[in-house]
């Protein structure tokens, strides 16, 4: 945990950064209803976690943890959802980066 003290020196040099691309998580999804509550689900975390590498730190030849890959397994039982499900295009809610419009939602 962070201290007051901490978070304001950091919050000096937010200035300084520049964010160059977004992207949003999971890069393949899809929602379904669990219950009564809508929800968002990855269609396939381990593939996701493998590309979440690649866009964060370029790695091309990572392997999911053996836990990354029982949670997966556990979400595809628990949904059914696969990587050959149905998937929403998020292709107009990521790298928007200078798009005109995406700083204020008011």
């Amino acid at each position: 945990t962070l201290s007051l003290k901490e978070m304001l020196y950091l919050v000096k040099s937010l200035p300084d950064y520049e964010l160059t691309s977004t992207s949003g998580f999971p890069f393949d999804l899809t929602t379904t209803k669990i219950g009564t509550q809508d929800t968002v689900v990855p269609a396939a975390l381990d593939n996701n976690v493998v590309e979440l590498h690649q866009y964060l730190f370029g790695a091309t030849d990572y392997t999911p943890s053996a836990t990354v890959q029982s949670i997966s397994d556990y979400i595809v039982n628990k949904t059914g959802i696969t990587e050959e499900s149905g998937k929403i295009n998020t292709d107009s809610y990521n790298e928007t980066i200078g798009v005109e419009g995406t700083g204020d939602l008011n």
